[in-house]
């Protein structure tokens, strides 16, 4: 009899909510879907700078919508393979090389290399599809629906992004807060990676 309570005392012992881990994951949410919302910021400022149309900066948001939508399981078993902080270090490069390039663009066709699909790529390696599921690694089941709730709303609460980049791009001009956006989201992204490694 007691060796089967000692057996099975493992399966009942609580084991601590890793709150480093799911921190570490609401902030990448937050830097990756912050940026991502704040782009109609930059449509009016940078088309009077260009003279392009709507239809050009639409495209690249179509662009970026469909590689976050078709890049996710590929970077899902990247993950897997190879661990969740490679993928999220990948997608502050990405975030930065977009962001950047979106911010220099002197025709179209950059735009939508920058702002469409590296900046989509960035959004599908750095998504809740990476986060949840290096979540799911590291807490127990009935810890799941909290850790996952919590990185959820982060998410959501890159509403915040939307005021600061208006602010900025209103303060100093489309291209530069892109930049700003660039250097404020890879640094973050590639070093709270390191926290979700598994």
């Amino acid at each position: 009899m007691s060796a089967v309570s000692g057996a099975s005392a493992p399966s009942h012992a609580r084991q601590e909510m890793p709150w480093l881990i799911i921190a570490a994951g609401s902030v990448v949410a937050m830097l990756t879907f912050g940026p991502r919302s704040a782009m109609g910021f930059f449509q009016l400022p940078m088309l009077a700078d260009t003279g392009w149309d709507r239809t050009t900066f639409g495209l690249a948001m179509a662009l970026q919508n469909l590689c976050w939508g078709l890049s996710q399981p590929f970077f899902g078993a990247i993950a897997d393979r190879f661990g969740t902080w490679r993928v999220l270090a990948m997608s502050g490069l990405l975030y930065a090389a977009g962001l950047i390039i979106m911010a220099f663009a002197n025709a179209p066709i950059w735009l939508h290399i920058g702002g469409g699909v590296l900046v989509g790529m960035a959004v599908g390696s750095g998504s809740f599809g990476i986060l949840l599921s290096a979540f799911a690694r590291n807490v127990t089941p009935h810890q799941r629906s909290l850790a996952f709730g919590i990185c959820t709303a982060a998410g959501s609460a890159a509403a915040e992004a939307l005021r600061l980049s208006g602010i900025g791009v209103a303060s100093s001009g489309a291209r530069s807060s892109a930049r700003c956006c660039s250097r404020d989201t890879c640094r973050p992204l590639m070093r709270l990676g390191s926290f979700m490694a598994s």
